[in-house]
């Protein structure tokens, strides 16, 4: 058989000639960045794939502004004069609570005081945070 014929023995259409090529082009292309390139970029592709739309315009956005330096989450710091804090979820019932346990925590060696406290827009009067 050849190239331009398919199992029946008659020559392809261009629309079918068409689509096997870009088949075969996309799985060697494929298959040469996955070989070529590094693991850590591979995996961003596959991170930003399972995102939608909107969702990819702003994950590209933090990823690159973190990359050049300019709002690294990680290295953020509240104002020095910062005295009270409050971290605000849905229902006050986890988020916020382990934030506000987590900064507690952390700030057990600072010398100066500090207000830490939770809130939910949607909290339930008299309900606790989960234990």
């Amino acid at each position: 058989m050849t190239d331009d014929a398919n199992n029946t023995g008659a020559p392809r259409s261009d629309p079918e000639r068409g689509s096997a090529l870009r088949e075969s082009t996309t799985r060697y292309i494929k298959a040469a960045a996955n070989t070529l390139l590094p693991d850590v970029i591979t995996e961003e592709v596959r991170r930003y794939r399972t995102y939608t739309g909107t969702e990819r315009a702003l994950y590209l956005k933090i990823r690159a502004l973190n990359a050049i330096g300019i709002t690294n989450l990680k290295r953020r710091q509240p104002p020095r004069t910062a005295r009270s804090f409050l971290f605000v979820c849905f229902g006050n019932i986890m988020r916020s609570p382990m934030c506000e346990a987590l900064l507690r925590r952390a700030t057990r060696s600072w010398t100066r005081e500090i207000s830490v406290a939770s809130a939910g827009l949607n909290a339930v009067p008299g309900r606790s945070a989960h234990p």
